[in-house]
């Protein structure tokens, strides 16, 4: 695991509650048929994205990334809602909507799929955010809940298609493995 856990203390001044990784994916058959119920054959790759999170005693959320030095988006818990602008940080925002989280939270990404080269590098960013919240706030959600929750995500709140089925089982195995 790459060094997430150091530059979060550094950005945020505590260290994480939980790390987990969700990995890049190649679709072998069905390219962007997979929202419209079509049959689709993805494999995982070995490049993840890793979130690592903590939770706040306040209705804050703070973001940052390894990729982007020094920026921290900040944004309250009530603006968090489908349209709200920005960049990629709007993936692990939709989450944190989609998941009616109510605790603010720190976050820093590190994403090591490459970006743009149809290989689901924000399918990635929002699974392991997913399997992190899951996991930190207990929610009881299934794999299959978090890969329907994703994907309905990026139909109705970020206006783009993805089948997140592959990466968030990887995300689920990533995390068992760092709390076996």
């Amino acid at each position: 695991m790459p060094d997430i856990d150091k530059r979060f203390v550094q950005a945020f001044g505590a260290a994480p509650d939980i790390i987990a990784a969700a990995p890049g994916r190649v679709n072998l058959i069905g390219e962007h048929i997979d929202y419209s119920d079509g049959f689709v054959l993805p494999f995982a790759i070995k490049d993840r994205t890793f979130a690592a999170i903590r939770v706040r005693n306040d209705r804050k959320v703070r973001i940052s990334s390894m990729q982007r030095r020094n920026k921290v988006v900040e944004q309250y818990l009530d603006a968090i809602k489908p349209g709200l602008k920005g960049e990629w940080e709007r993936y692990p925002f939709g989450v944190i909507w989609s998941l009616g989280i109510t605790s603010g939270i720190d976050i820093m990404i590190d994403g090591h799929v490459p970006l743009g080269a149809g290989l689901s590098s924000s399918a990635a960013l929002e699974c392991c955010v997913a399997t992190a919240l899951n996991h930190l706030f207990s929610l009881g959600n299934s794999l299959e809940d978090l890969a329907r929750l994703t994907q309905e995500l990026k139909m109705n709140m970020l206006v783009c298609h993805a089948e997140s089925w592959i990466n968030l089982f990887h995300s689920w195995l990533t995390l068992v493995q760092l709390f076996s």
